[in-house]
C-alpha cells in the first residue's frame, strides 16, 4: 500500500513538473527557478489525488491539478490568468499528444486499468523525460512564441485571483467535510496558504 500510494505521488509529481515545465517553455520561460515551490505545490496535489482517488472522488483530481497549473503560472511564474490559461491548455494538449504516442509505441492501446499501475507510471516517467528533453531543446536554441503578457493583465486581477482561491477552498472544504475526508482539508488549506503567500508577495512587489 505504501508502495504504490509513494509510486503514485512521485510519478504523477514528476510528470506534473514535466507537464508545466512544457507550458511555460513553449513561450521561452525557464521553469529552472521555480522549481521548488512548483514541486511542492505539485506533490501536496498528487497526495490529495491519491487521497481521492482512495476514496472514489479521483474525478475531482484533473481539474484540480488543471486550476492549480493556471494559479501557479499566474501566482508563481507572474503570468496574467488568461495567458495562463492558453499556456495551461497549449502545454496539456501538447503533454497528452506525447503521452499518447508513448502508450501506443510501448503497449499498443491504453486500458483504463493501466492508470494507476506500475504500467502507467512506466508511461508517465518515459513521457515526461521525453517532455523535458523537448524543454530543454526550446530553452537552449531559443525556440517558441514570444508573447506581450502585460497586454492581456485585468485591472483587478491579484483580487480576483485571491477571491477564487478563497471561495474555492470554502467550496472544496465543504465537499470534503460532507464525505467525511478531513485530513484531504488541511492539504487543500496548505495548498491555499502557500499560494495566497505567493500571491500577496506578488501584490507587495508589484506596490
Amino acid at each position: 500500500m505504501f508502495i504504490e500510494a509513494f509510486r503514485f505521488i512521485i510519478c504523477s509529481s514528476i510528470e506534473a513538473f514535466a507537464g508545466l515545465a512544457l507550458m511555460v517553455s513553449v513561450f521561452r520561460i525557464s521553469p529552472a527557478k521555480y522549481v521548488w515551490p512548483v514541486s511542492f505545490l505539485l506533490l501536496v496535489v498528487n497526495l490529495v489525488s491519491y487521497l481521492l482517488r482512495a476514496e472514489q472522488l479521483s474525478y475531482i483530481a484533473p481539474a484540480l491539478i488543471t486550476v492549480l497549473y493556471v494559479l501557479v503560472i499566474t501566482i508563481i511564474i507572474r503570468i496574467p490568468v488568461l495567458w495562463a490559461a492558453i499556456m495551461a491548455a497549449i502545454g496539456m494538449l501538447i503533454y497528452t499528444l506525447l503521452q499518447a504516442g508513448v502508450i501506443l509505441t510501448l503497449y499498443g492501446s491504453f486500458d483504463t486499468s493501466m492508470q494507476y499501475s506500475v504500467k502507467g507510471s512506466i508511461v508517465q516517467l518515459v513521457t515526461s523525460a521525453i517532455a523535458l528533453g523537448i524543454v530543454w531543446f526550446l530553452l537552449r536554441f531559443r525556440i517558441g512564441f514570444i508573447a506581450d503578457f502585460e497586454k492581456l493583465r485585468f485591472k483587478f486581477e491579484h483580487v480576483a485571483i485571491l477571491i477564487f482561491i478563497t471561495s474555492a477552498l470554502i467550496v472544496l472544504s465543504l465537499l470534503m467535510y460532507v464525505n467525511n475526508l478531513y485530513y484531504v482539508i488541511i492539504f487543500m488549506s496548505l495548498l491555499a496558504v502557500v499560494l495566497l503567500y505567493y500571491a500577496f508577495r506578488k501584490e507587495a512587489e508589484y506596490d
